[in-house]
């Protein structure tokens, strides 16, 4: 069955279930259908429905692909797994929000939020400030509930040494520093304090009503646990991206050494959680590391198509961190803590 046929027969025969309140008929909806914008191996179709001659569409839905990579096969976009943790993101989720199948395709949907982006509105900090302040609290920041699960540790230890070695593989510029990366990860990981994360949080995923209420989009990528900050970071770098129109592997500077408001909202941000959790300035440099190697990874199972032929994304940026400590002197603090960590 074609899915839209699929979303129109599911919806007319039970539209409460969908959050709709007023009787509704298959001839009143009309859907949509669009295609990623960006070449993606995890890009998905879009459903945009209609229901009678609204101006917005009553419910938004992404299909599953038929074949795909990586964690993003099968998740949905609206809600994060694990019931603990949505409980603790309730109020920056759509709702209502759910899934439908025919056996073969999974459709999930949400109601559709018909609020402006933050990247609509660069003018007006304050959204910004929220979601930041936002991320430092349960479930990204769960230091204060004595969050620690040492076999997931050890699991995920594992797999940022796979990452690291796979982006490495990839770069002339990055294979030099493999053995001080992986040496690093090793010796001071069990410092990192774990969190949740979002995975890939970008400013048009944040929504923001005129009252200030936010609502976030896009949790295929999330996990339970990986490194406190790392979804502060990608915001933080892609938000700076998109401001000053720079390469992402650009960004990682600016926020080192940049005075705009931008850049020193999020240096602040970041220190604030580094504070939080009593990092010193190894355990910041290594923080920032994990999250290049992190982001560097997705961006190659998402980009699979153009390697190895652009040394893109953050590859430049953890490249400069490895060569030259120092670079990040002025985010992380502690030069000599810095050169002795790395060596």
């Amino acid at each position: 069955m074609r899915i839209d046929k699929l979303l129109r027969e599911r919806i007319a025969s039970d539209p409460r279930a969908f959050g709709l309140f007023k009787p509704v008929t298959a001839d009143d909806i009309h859907i949509i259908l669009r295609t990623s914008p960006v070449q993606s191996a995890t890009g998905r179709i879009h459903c945009e429905v209609y229901v009678g001659s609204g101006p917005y569409p009553a419910i938004i839905a992404q299909v599953v692909p038929l074949a795909g990579i990586g964690s993003t096969v099968d998740r949905s976009p609206y809600y994060p797994q694990g019931t603990d943790v949505a409980s603790q993101l309730v109020n920056v989720l759509p709702s209502p929000a759910g899934e439908i199948t025919d056996g073969r395709r999974r459709l999930y949907w949400a109601r559709y939020v018909p609020w402006p982006s933050l990247q609509d509105n660069f003018h007006d900090l304050t959204p910004y400030v929220k979601l930041m302040s936002r991320l430092r609290q349960p479930p990204w920041n769960r230091a204060a509930e004595g969050f620690c699960e040492t076999q997931k540790s050890d699991d995920l230890l594992a797999e940022y040494v796979s990452m690291a070695h796979c982006v490495c593989s990839l770069w002339d510029e990055l294979r030099p520093y493999e053995s001080d990366l992986t040496a690093s990860l090793q010796q001071c990981w069990r410092q990192l304090k774990l969190g949740f994360s979002h995975g890939d949080l970008w400013c048009q995923d944040v929504l923001y009503s005129a009252s200030g209420q936010l609502c976030i989009l896009d949790w295929e990528w999330s996990a339970a646990a990986r490194p406190m900050g790392t979804d502060l970071f990608h915001f933080s770098l892609s938000t700076i991206s998109i401001y000053y129109r720079i390469p992402f592997s650009e960004a990682l500077t600016c926020l080192t050494w940049g005075e705009g408001e931008i850049e020193r909202l999020s240096r602040q941000q970041l220190c604030l959680l580094w504070d939080e959790l009593c990092y010193d300035a190894e355990i910041r440099y290594l923080s920032v590391l994990t999250y290049l190697i992190y982001i560097e990874h997705r961006i190659t199972l998402q980009s699979v198509r153009s390697l190895p032929y652009g040394y893109d994304g953050t590859a430049p940026s953890l490249a400069a961190a490895m060569a030259s400590p120092t670079y990040l002197t002025r985010l992380v603090g502690g030069k000599n803590a810095l050169a002795k960590g790395l060596g």
